[in-house]
């Protein structure tokens, strides 16, 4: 609900950066617990009862609360798995003792247990829910949500305090066939993460490949977090979803491969990223305007 108030971001934005005295670790903790107090402050003047503006302004879809139709009630059948135990009520119990000898329920560890009515019911109010899920959960949330994992946040968080007060710089390149090279680019992206502007400069290089015709490509990358992220059918951390729905949109109007390389075998991107720490702005040169030390380092 907040992120959804016209003035929330400009105003969390406003507060986040008010200076203060600390620098690191401290520095950000210390910009948390502000915010924290701010927020509540906030909330209190703009929405009052959060609990009761919630109540008044969602919208429940049609059929929330109708009595489930037979067609529902089969699919909720069909979706409980096969391995279950046969008939209504049927029960089967495998306890795991927590000693060599059990000799009382406590030396079992606990286990819980429903019958298939249970099973079907919690299958049909999940079909009802499922409908306002994604309006009523923030986009921040990624865990207990299709196509979204608790380690996407933990990652980006990783990724966060690591480059606390850094700045991060990156570069690229494409060779075509014969390995001759068709362009190299280099780039300053400012305050970000590692995972951050490794994407960032995948998105480059397939932007100016979609510009320059090449349709046809060999994708390597030395982070296989980021890999993952895009080969796997999950959306990543919400701060890197519009990044990769960028990536996935020139992916899809090409004929690529990915695959992983050592960081060792990717010595010529890191000297391009190193270009870019001494650059201000963003640079792309073709094969055939190499120059220097560049073309010697580059072939």
């Amino acid at each position: 609900m907040w992120t959804k108030h016209h003035k929330f971001f400009d105003s969390a934005k406003s507060n986040w950066a008010l200076p203060i005295e600390a620098y690191g670790m401290l520095k950000l903790h210390l910009k948390w617990v502000r915010m924290k107090n701010f927020l509540k402050e906030w909330n209190k003047e703009v929405f009052g009862n959060t609990f009761q503006a919630i109540k008044a302004t969602t919208v429940f879809p049609g059929g929330l609360w109708d009595a489930p139709s037979m067609e529902e009630l089969k699919k909720a059948v069909f979706k409980i798995s096969l391995d279950s135990a046969a008939g209504p009520d049927a029960t089967s119990i495998d306890l795991i003792p927590k000693c060599e000898h059990p000799s009382s329920w406590s030396e079992f560890r606990p286990i819980s247990l429903g019958n298939v009515s249970n099973k079907i019911l919690s299958k049909l109010l999940y079909s009802k829910v499922e409908k306002i899920l994604q309006s009523a959960i923030s986009p921040h949330q990624s865990e207990f949500v299709p196509e979204r994992l608790i380690g996407d946040n933990i990652l980006l968080a990783q990724e966060m305090v690591q480059s606390l007060d850094y700045a991060s710089y990156k570069g690229g390149l494409a060779r075509d066939h014969e390995g001759k090279v068709l362009f190299v680019f280099w780039e300053p992206f400012g305050i970000c993460s590692n995972m951050e502007a490794e994407l960032l400069a995948l998105d480059k290089v397939l932007i100016i490949c979609l510009e320059k015709g090449y349709h046809k490509v060999w994708i390597e990358l030395y982070a296989l977090s980021v890999i993952h992220l895009i080969c796997s059918k999950y959306k990543g951390a919400w701060r890197f979803q519009q990044i990769l729905q960028s990536i996935n949109k020139s992916l899809g109007k090409m004929d690529s491969i990915i695959s992983h390389i050592f960081r060792e075998g990717n010595k010529a991107t890191d000297f391009l990223a190193n270009k870019g720490c001494e650059a201000s702005s963003a640079q792309v040169l073709d094969g055939s305007s190499l120059f220097g030390v560049i073309r010697e380092y580059i072939r």
